[in-house]
């Protein structure tokens, strides 16, 4: 028996332990993340959109009530876990808000300074990644969507879904880089300027391209404070960074924002971190799996393939949607039913023998007749 003191410390060396994370180690080998909760700010609402929003508002308030209008995008809550390729991310957001700063009457109607109508949105999104599943929920429709690349393939759909459903973990993971390919970084000699794929929509066929970005960075006291992300040489994005020493010792930013390098002013989104725990060991398949995770919050399944919804009945197997709806249900014929009942009375007569003499006397009696009728 070993003694105490080395018993202790040989458990301390089996034990995982947390890996120390920097800022270039997330862009080349990101952690496995037991819970991350961050919260995104996006930028304000474009002026092509507000203007849209301004002229169906001017038909309810009138059209010099709706030339005040003003909107905000309010922040963008997130909570993942995150282990390789597999993830499961909860996003929740609260309403926009439009204010009507005006006391104009407009079509007969006061419209009162500083009244804000919120427009109705989705307050919480489940989505992640399991195998080679990817996968959403919406509790409001308490459905279950499964998108199996191993069945759909190469699917341009199910490409941009990812595309688009994955914004906050890029972001997260690539310090704000979010046309980033997670983990794809490959440092430059000096340690301030790094290359890697990029990922983003294409044209308007909505394929998703992969190319190729290069980011520099301006560095001081041994911590990036910006990074400009070049793309064809042209400068597309200036993130920067701010870092707290009771945060992972000052190691990595706690928060950070993006801004149009050609205007300082368009802010594209920012990012607070308020809660980073990082796991030493893979996640348990529970906590990533959704038939697991979130057992109890959806009554349906369904799996998307080739651009076709299956549902999964209750046995199992998978029928398609519109297929489903476009068969009619079907009314048993005489002789169906024939024999499905004597089948039931054969299984009871094993267990009943007086039963017997009653199902070959009605068997006898159907084959006259059937043989009479034909």
């Amino acid at each position: 028996m070993l003694p105490c003191g080395l018993l202790r410390a040989q458990q301390a060396f089996l034990i995982p332990k947390v890996p120390i994370v920097t800022f270039a180690s997330f862009l080349t080998n990101p952690p496995v993340i037991e819970e991350a909760d961050f919260q995104i700010q996006p930028a304000p609402t474009r002026p092509y959109a507000l203007n849209i929003m301004r002229e169906q508002m001017g038909k309810i308030v009138g059209p010099e009530a709706a030339a005040q209008i003003t909107a905000s995008n309010p922040p963008v809550n997130c909570t993942l876990k995150f282990d390789g390729t597999n993830y499961l991310l909860v996003r929740s957001q609260a309403a926009n808000i439009i204010s009507l700063n005006t006391s104009s009457p407009g079509n007969g109607s006061n419209v009162t300074s500083g009244v804000e109508h919120p427009v109705p949105a989705d307050n919480r999104e489940y989505s992640g990644r399991f195998a080679t599943v990817d996968w959403e929920l919406q509790p409001a429709s308490r459905q279950l969507t499964l998108y199996d690349s191993k069945i759909a393939g190469d699917n341009n759909l199910l490409q941009a879904r990812e595309f688009l459903s994955t914004f906050p973990i890029r972001r997260l993971l690539n310090w704000g880089i979010q046309i980033m390919v997670v983990g794809s970084a490959k440092w430059l000699p000096g340690q301030d300027r790094f290359i890697a794929k990029s990922v983003r929509a294409g044209g308007d066929d909505g394929l998703i391209e992969i190319g190729n970005l290069e980011v520099r960075l301006s560095i001081s006291n041994d911590l990036p404070i910006s990074a400009t992300v070049l793309e064809d040489g042209q400068a597309t994005m200036l993130v920067s960074y701010r870092y707290d020493a009771g945060f992972f010792e000052g190691r990595i930013p706690v928060e950070f924002s993006a801004v149009n390098p050609a205007e300082p002013d368009d802010n594209i989104f920012s990012l607070r971190i308020r809660k980073l725990k990082l796991a030493a060991a893979h996640l348990d398949a529970s906590e990533l799996d959704p038939r697991q995770a979130l057992m109890g919050q959806f009554a349906r399944v369904f799996v998307v393939s080739n651009g076709v919804e299956y549902f999964q009945g209750k046995n199992g197997k998978l029928r398609a949607v519109m297929e489903a709806a476009a068969v009619p249900q079907r009314r048993l014929s005489s002789r169906q039913l024939m024999q499905r009942t004597t089948k039931a009375l054969l299984v009871a007569a094993i267990f009943f023998p007086p039963l017997f003499f009653l199902v070959s006397h009605a068997l006898k009696k159907y084959n006259l007749n059937s043989n009479n009728e034909s």
